[in-house]
């Protein structure tokens, strides 16, 4: 049995099931074309599955935010609810989302608290509206300000702290 086939079963049977994800694509690090692929496959596997079940799904998308976007129109309906996890892409693709798909949120992390952030992310973070804005964390990967390397203290990454 596939691991998507799994995942497909444990959903379907599981009444709990509150979202799908995180899921998607990451063609970051020059993903051979037979990855993009297999990539591509689960992503549209996983979209099914939130489609079928109604519920939300998280997606990751990084440097793919084309194939990202004709995958979404082509699975899913322009109503569902979309929290696009992470998001570090220009403003003017973040626009090209949230009025495709009436129910996407844009994901920002505490990346925006870095001082060599990218002048994307502040142009999306000036304008995204305020509706559409979803603050995370994506802990312990982000830390806050420049914090980042070496070992992580646990107050950056433990509610209680």
């Amino acid at each position: 049995m596939s691991v998507l086939h799994t995942i497909e079963c444990l959903a379907m049977k599981e009444s709990g099931v509150v979202a799908i994800g995180e899921c998607g694509l990451d063609f970051s690090n020059h993903v051979q074309s037979f990855e993009v692929e297999r990539q591509k496959q689960a992503f549209g596997a996983q979209m099914r599955l939130a489609a079928g079940k109604n519920v939300p799904i998280v997606i990751h998308c990084r440097d793919a935010e084309e194939i990202t976007f004709e995958m979404i129109h082509q699975y899913l309906d322009t109503q569902h609810k979309i929290h696009l996890h992470c998001y570090t892409g220009s403003a003017s693709v973040m626009h090209r989302f949230i009025s495709s798909f009436k129910n996407l949120k844009i994901g920002l992390t505490n990346i925006i608290t870095k001082h060599a952030v990218s002048s994307d992310v502040i142009d999306t973070l000036r304008n995204v509206p305020l509706d559409r804005l979803l603050l995370e964390t994506d802990s312990p990967h982000f830390v806050p300000g420049n914090n980042y390397g070496g070992r992580l203290s646990t107050m950056f990454y433990h509610p209680s702290h």
